[in-house]
């Protein structure tokens, strides 16, 4: 799984140290709580951190280290656990990336913008909804800061909505 996890045949990793096999800028991080373990005052530490095969390719791992001590405390090794969270992180960097392309394209739309979710009485109907999310030009429509717009619901700010009978079409449209 080793060989694997670092893109190398079994005589290579064994001839290869684990400070080659980080990353440069995970290095110092690693080193810092490595001396800690030597030190006594870690036995163990957890660390996300990245490694890079031969070829270039980066592996993201969450790494375990702790410290194997002989009966009068003396560090005799160390003994260490890498899972490969590389797709995991890729995805939530892809997602992260996505997340705010999209925001760019909301945020620069002139017309305005709104995310709700419905709010439900106690039998599940729906009797409001709740502003999530809104781009500039509907905050300026509506007269107030981002922040102050996601903490009302529909009917704070349009308490008419309930009389002409629009809460219960966009009702109906969510149900």
């Amino acid at each position: 799984a080793a060989c694997a996890l670092f893109g190398r045949s079994r005589e290579d990793l064994l001839s290869t140290t684990w400070h080659e096999l980080t990353h440069p800028d995970d290095l110092d991080a690693d080193l810092a709580m490595m001396r800690r373990v030597v030190s006594g005052e870690l036995d163990t530490y957890r660390l996300a951190k990245r490694y890079v095969q031969p070829d270039g390719v980066v592996v993201h791992g969450h790494l375990t280290v702790t410290g194997v001590r002989d009966p009068a405390g003396g560090l005799v090794c160390f003994a260490s656990q890498i899972l490969d969270v590389t797709g995991a992180t890729l995805s939530q960097e892809a997602a992260r990336i996505a997340q705010a392309q999209l925001r760019g394209v909301i945020d620069s739309q002139l017309d305005p913008w709104v995310l709700m979710t419905a709010v439900r009485d106690g039998s599940g109907t729906i009797c409001d909804f709740r502003y999530r999310d809104a781009n500039a030009a509907a905050c300026a429509a509506n007269g107030l800061e981002r922040e102050v717009l996601l903490q009302r619901t529909l009917l704070e700010l349009f308490p008419e909505h309930e009389e002409s009978g629009l809460l219960a079409m966009y009702a109906r449209v969510v149900t």
